[in-house]
């Protein structure tokens, strides 16, 4: 009867094994699957806090006519009437 236990030890030994070698590379692509979702759900994140952002700028750009002017004035270089732009060189060369 010894030899019987001895026996099953070795099996279960072989079967714990053969499953470890088995679910090695699903393990390795199920890891890989939590990363890639790691990362989709980060990008989203990210990705609401612009649309939240541009959502605000969309916004201030239809109810605020000072944002408006600033808006133009920064990045259109749009004047009021009687306002002049004088452009001085450096020449301290």
């Amino acid at each position: 009867m010894k030899r019987r236990r001895r026996y099953r030890w070795r099996g279960y030994l072989l079967l714990t094994l053969i499953f470890i070698i088995i679910s090695a590379p699903r393990t390795i692509k199920l890891l890989k699957c939590f990363q890639k979702l790691q990362f989709y759900r980060s990008e989203i994140e990210r990705l609401e806090r612009e649309n939240k952002i541009l959502e605000e700028k969309i916004n201030r750009l239809k109810t605020d006519p000072y944002y408006i002017e600033k808006i133009a004035r920064e990045n259109y270089g749009l004047l009021k009437d009687g306002e002049y732009i004088f452009k001085i060189k450096d020449v301290s060369n």
